[in-house]
Order: C-alpha cells, then structure tokens, then sequence
C-alpha cells in the first residue's frame, strides 16, 4: 500500500481527497506540523507528500523548500495552492513539485494526482 503524507492543520478540507486515495489503494496519513513531517521524513520516503497552502504559519512552498526538499529530495510532492499560473512558476521553480491541487481538493484530484505519481515511478 503506498503511503502519502497530507500536510495540513485542516484534514476536513480533505475528506473527499483522501476518499479517492484509500480507493486508489493509498494509505494517507495526516501530518500537522513541518517538526512531525521532517521526522516522519528523516526515516522514510513516501509514495507522495501532499502539502496545504499554509502550514504552521509557512506557505506550503516554504515547506515544500525548507522542510521536503532540505530533509529528503527524493519525496514526490504536490501542493495545495490558488495562485495564478505565472506567479505559482516563480514561486516553485526548481523545486520538483509533481503536481499543483485546488484548496479543497476533491476524489478526481487524487485520481490525478496518483495518475501523475504512477508516471514518474516507472
């Protein structure tokens, strides 16, 4: 079963996400904090992190930079953002994020998400 990290203080934005994960044959386990996630991270790397667009008074792109990529590189990552196009590249750039997801995220947008993931692991 793979494992995916959701990194939010607000799981209830994801009931209907995580849904379509478990269906997908996902094991999605919550992470509130960036000090929780760089231990979590430390020891293995998930299938897939899933970062909000604020955690712990970080931007998601703050963790996906200080906290993802500083403590393990190799961990696929998607973000939960609303920025327009343009100013979501600048902001991420270099920063191999797989792919972009709405701030509430619904089942289609984990069937893409594990879509896109199954691409890049072959």
């Amino acid at each position: 079963m793979k494992q995916i990290l959701i990194v939010t203080e607000r799981p209830d934005r994801f009931a209907a996400f995580t849904a379509g994960l478990e269906e997908g044959g996902c094991a999605p386990r919550f992470v509130s904090d960036r000090h929780e996630l760089r231990d979590l991270l430390t020891r293995s790397t998930p299938e897939l992190v899933v970062v909000d667009d604020r955690v712990g008074g970080m931007t998601g792109i703050q963790v996906v930079r200080e906290v993802v990529v500083m403590t393990n590189p190799l961990a696929n990552t998607a973000l939960v953002h609303a920025m327009d196009p343009d100013a979501f590249h600048e902001a991420a750039e270099g920063l191999g994020i797989l792919a972009e997801l709405p701030p509430n995220p619904e089942k289609e947008d984990a069937r893409r998400l594990l879509s896109a993931s199954a691409e890049v692991s072959q």
